[in-house]
């Protein structure tokens, strides 16, 4: 479910199944409170995509608590830094003008504008909207677990709107895939209860 709206352009790519192969393994390092796998899934996965570099903030959020916190914020950061300074040199490596970061902000609110007229119920918008709302009955937010990747996703919006195309829907994949764990938290805390 978390792939099939990302097809909705004709470029799609393998770098777009290995980014969400790389979260969904990342998040399972989280789950499993493995900080040296997370750290090293998410440098090996930084050389197909910088997006690895999530797994950070996913570590945080979903980890910390009042005791620790401050040490979880801290391993989130280090995971972070280690996937995307293995991004940078590798697109240093490779092109060295290519190390500006394209801010698409202003496109995405082109494209945002542009969906709305003329309306067709097969543009992107239509298509991110349904693919949301496929997520949101299955969500249980009375679960704490559920809560916290739903505030990741949340979070997760800021990179994507700023550093992605919003009308190619795979830049949502780390978004889909986040949603579907707090669907799968939901039913596991239910089932548990």
């Amino acid at each position: 479910m978390a792939t099939i709206a990302g097809f909705n352009h004709p470029w799609e790519g393998p770098s777009d199944a290995l980014d969400l192969a790389g979260f969904a393994l990342g998040m399972g390092a989280i789950l499993r409170q493995r900080f040296v796998l997370c750290l090293v899934l998410s440098v090996v996965f930084a050389m197909n995509r910088d997006s690895a570099a999530l797994l950070g903030a996913a570590w945080s959020i979903l980890l910390a608590t009042k005791q620790d916190g401050v040490r979880r914020a801290l391993e989130g950061l280090v995971i972070f830094a280690g996937s995307y300074a293995t991004a940078l040199a590798i697109r240093w490596m490779q092109a060295p003008q290519a190390l500006k970061q394209f801010n698409t902000r202003s496109v995405n609110v082109r494209s945002f504008l542009e969906a709305f007229a003329p309306f067709n119920p097969l543009s992107w918008l239509v298509v991110l909207a349904a693919s949301f709302l496929l997520f949101l009955p299955l969500l249980n937010l009375a679960r704490s677990r559920a809560c916290r990747f739903v505030a990741l996703g949340m979070l997760l919006l800021l990179p994507t709107v700023s550093f992605g195309l919003v009308n190619e829907l795979r830049v949502f994949l780390e978004i889909f895939a986040v949603l579907a764990f707090a669907i799968a938290a939901g039913l596991e805390e239910s089932a548990s209860t």
